[in-house]
């Protein structure tokens, strides 16, 4: 992250945010969510989209502001602030008249003042624009109306997932590495907050085009980080269950095993040395979901497809009729599987391992387990 793409962020008082009209639900949501964000970081952050919501995103329409930023009105007032230095001057008195169409604005000054002495400039201009993806200023003007004066000369600061070469920004964030606009929002707003907290305001938009972005986090693209990132913005107040019911397309999947792997997608972790995803199933989780250890192998196909690039997956989880720990080491790596076997009583397949060694907590498995991979990594 540049510094100046910092500065833009964390200096602006009153910020403009602008996507294509023909936006994705991707687009929307990391929108949706940057402004959300901002907002509650106590800045006056304005959203500029013209277009209707696509059928499939209307229960994102409460995560809108409720006024939205009045593009269309000639008629419209804007605010503006004539100051001078009232101590220097001795200004002990202000009134105005009006002739005609004059208006003079009448000072009691001890000291002269000159039009050298005075500022003038709209309250209500813009500090900066957070553009996604359009990198010419004319390209947002045209649509923002009676505004478009307050963003002719705001600096911008283009949001991009490809190489732009010619544009008007004075900053540019960009990444072709992200799987959707909402990671690349999230890596800006951690990067000018020095943390790793969001609002449900904002995590539910950020999930939402997450999940449109990466299928509901099947799609061969999705990466680790995007599982990561969806866990976290449930943890944060996310409506994952709401967020399914409009985007999740109908299948015959049962609702207690779309249950048990959201609670374990919650609950995984990657571990960035071993490049190894953790995944913890308590008692619970079965029990609320109405499912058993059987029901595993759905979570495992699931999280394969949700995380594409770890080495393995390591699954701990409590069997609720035995009352003890559990550990499965699932990967294509057959090496690391027999590696693993050799140290550890299990039943081999050709992608896990499944550990005849039971545990009484989680600690001591989660212990056991990480002596046993430094064994064979």
């Amino acid at each position: 992250m540049n510094e100046q793409t910092l500065k833009f962020i964390r200096s602006a008082k009153k910020i403009a945010i602008v996507i294509a009209d023909e936006a994705s639900g991707d687009q929307i949501g990391a929108a949706l969510g940057l402004l959300n964000s901002l907002n509650a970081a106590g800045k006056k952050a304005e959203f500029f989209f013209t277009n209707e919501l696509p059928p499939q995103f209307l229960f994102l329409a409460p995560y809108f502001p409720e006024e939205e930023p009045d593009a269309e009105s000639a008629d419209s007032l804007r605010d503006f602030v004539i100051s001078l230095d009232a101590k220097k001057h001795g200004i002990e008195e202000i009134r105005y008249e009006k002739n005609g169409d004059t208006l003079s604005i009448i000072l009691g000054a001890r000291q002269g003042v000159s039009s050298a002495d005075i500022a003038i400039e709209a309250a209500d201009d813009y500090d900066l624009i957070v553009s996604f993806g359009i990198p010419k200023r004319e390209k947002f003007l045209t649509k923002a109306g009676t505004n478009a004066s307050g963003m002719a000369r705001t600096p911008i600061l283009l949001l991009a997932r490809e190489d732009i070469k010619e544009h008007d920004a004075g900053a540019v964030l960009a990444d072709i590495s992200k799987s959707s606009w909402c990671e690349l929002v999230w890596d800006l707003l951690v990067a000018a907050n020095n943390k790793k907290e969001i609002a449900e305001a904002a995590a539910t938009p950020l999930l939402a085009g997450l999940f449109a972005a990466t299928n509901n986090l099947r799609s061969p693209d999705t990466t680790v980080a995007s599982a990561e990132f969806a866990s976290l913005l449930v943890k944060h107040g996310a409506k994952r269950e709401l967020i399914r019911e409009h985007l999740e397309p109908p299948k015959e999947t049962s609702l207690h095993l779309m249950q048990l792997w959201g609670r374990a997608l919650s609950r995984s972790r990657m571990d960035e040395e071993t490049n190894i995803l953790w995944s913890f199933l308590p008692a619970e989780d079965f029990l609320k979901t109405g499912s058993t250890s059987k029901d595993l192998p759905h979570v495992f196909s699931q999280m394969e497809h949700a995380v594409s690039s770890p080495r393995g997956f390591l699954y701990v989880f409590e069997n609720p009729h035995k009352n003890h720990i559990r550990a499965i080491l699932k990967s294509k790596d057959n090496m690391l599987l027999a590696r693993a076997a050799e140290y550890e009583a299990g039943d081999l397949s050709s992608d896990a391992l499944i550990l005849h060694k039971s545990f009484t907590s989680f600690a001591g498995a989660e212990e056991h387990l990480r002596t046993l991979l430094a064994k064979v990594l």
